[in-house]
């Protein structure tokens, strides 16, 4: 009966790289073996599950830093929101600060000018008083002329 299990031991073990070949003689197994061959069973479970956990973590990291670089994009995006508000809004006081300038400088102008016009009236109607004041100069010195050409002409007569 040995031999025919040693048989068929051998027919099994044919095509099997981790069993003897026929060649070699059976080794008896000891408990020392089957506990290290347990012990490390249980080893490359143990590295099985850490190398899980380490892919894990590693997973968890990347998407930390995924979520960590779409946070800092959100960030940098709202930054350059509120830094193009701020300038446009500089931008528009200082449009409206010129716009306010300009505006008086423009009323400035035009109150000078018409400073100056009204001057102008005020010298034109002082000239046309002086106008009329020499022309009435003038007509009184010419009547006077001619009632003394007037008288001229009686004394001769």
């Amino acid at each position: 009966m040995n031999s025919a299990m040693d048989a068929s031991k051998e027919f099994k073990t044919l095509g099997d790289p981790s069993m003897p070949s026929p060649a070699d003689p059976v080794k008896p197994v000891s408990t020392e073996d089957i506990a290290n061959k347990n012990l490390e069973q249980k080893e490359g479970t143990k590295s099985g599950e850490i190398n899980q956990f380490e892919q894990e973590q590693m997973e968890l990291i990347h998407q930390m830093s995924i979520r960590e670089e779409e946070e800092r994009k959100r960030v940098q995006e709202e930054e350059e929101r509120v830094l193009k508000q701020v300038l446009e809004m500089s931008s528009k006081e200082h449009l409206e600060e010129t716009k306010k300038k300009s505006e008086e400088e423009e009323r400035k102008k035009a109150e000078d000018f018409k400073k100056k016009e009204d001057m102008m009236k005020q010298k034109e109607d002082e000239l046309k008083r002086k106008e009329v004041a020499l022309r009435a100069e003038e007509e009184r010195v010419r009547k006077e002329k001619e009632m003394l050409e007037e008288q001229k002409k009686q004394e001769k007569i």
